[in-house]
């Protein structure tokens, strides 16, 4: 980094020496900032499918996040999901574009009214270079990154900005969770192992996890690679879950859960007589879950 600019360390760490990553702030880098967050209800039909939307008007597509209440338990919304309990939505989607947020459910309960937390921010969700929000003041606080003018940087563009609020980290750190192998002929043939990561914010807070696994055969990619622990992910063959990975914020923590299912996948009531064609054998996999939790109150109002 130039020797410009502002950068704030954590009580303890040196400012001048501190990397990046353990900078509390740094105007080398955009800080997500909140354009607007509220409620919103899907209200489903007969068949369980129903849209929602929120008219932001921004110009262009902004990143976003959404969280589903179910039973006084917080999902995060990755985009898709698809749920193995009876008790929440077999399907929801969010997506943004120029004007609004939509947020979405297939296949969910029949006329039912289900309820989110959602985040719109200023930072994009796509290649622009508008004007952005035109601003009706000339006051406040505004920070651009290096070789951005903070005269005419549009609102997107800034590192910093007093006019709105910033995601505020309260903890971050990692955890290793171990899934032993299984077979199609043990008993019992499904496995689940959660981890819980306390808090003591009194509220369920916004958060993010991301996982790395020794295992990548189930998504087909480099073991090294991280993956978002998502709201719910099913992976599975035709209508049958084998491999379930679930994240949920309460008022006391934060848990990831991850499910393998080994058994004849074509029909799991009535296994054909060559069930080992059909079959889902795990081997022990070690699974590396990275977490961030941050201090605002995703709560339904």
């Amino acid at each position: 980094m130039a020797d410009y600019g502002i950068k704030i360390s954590k009580s303890g760490d040196d400012v001048k020496t501190a990397d990046d990553k353990d900078l509390v702030f740094s105007s080398k880098f955009n800080s997500p900032k909140i354009f607007a967050s509220g409620t919103a209800t899907v209200t489903t039909d007969g068949s369980g499918d129903g849209t929602t939307s929120v008219t932001h008007s921004l110009g262009y597509s902004p990143a976003f996040k959404v969280f589903c209440e179910i039973s006084g338990k917080y999902y995060p919304d990755p985009g898709n999901y698809i749920r193995r309990e009876t008790e929440g939505p077999q399907s929801s989607h969010a997506y943004t574009d120029t004007t609004k947020l939509y947020i979405a459910m297939d296949g969910a309960g029949a006329s039912t009214a289900y309820k989110f937390k959602y985040f719109l921010f200023v930072d994009l969700a796509e290649t622009y270079s508008g004007s952005g929000i035109t601003f009706s003041n000339d006051y406040g606080m505004k920070v651009s990154k290096p070789g951005i003018d903070v005269f005419d940087a549009k609102s997107y563009e800034l590192a910093f900005s007093s006019s709105f609020k910033t995601l505020k980290l309260y903890t971050s750190g990692s955890f290793t969770m171990y899934l032993a192998e299984r077979h199609c002929d043990w008993n019992p043939n499904e496995m689940a192992v959660t981890e819980e990561v306390a808090h003591s914010l009194g509220y369920p807070p916004y958060f993010l996890a991301y996982f790395k696994s020794t295992d990548a055969g189930i998504y087909e990619t480099s073991s090294e690679d991280r993956f978002p622990v998502m709201g719910i992910m099913k992976v599975g063959a035709g209508s049958v879950p084998i491999w379930v990975l679930e994240s949920r914020s309460t008022d006391v923590e934060v848990s990831m859960k991850f499910w393998r299912l080994s058994q004849c996948v074509d029909d799991p009531f009535n296994p054909p007589a060559d069930c080992d064609s059909y079959c889902y054998n795990w081997g022990n996999e070690t699974v590396t879950v990275y977490y961030y939790i941050f201090e605002e109150d995703i709560t339904v109002a």
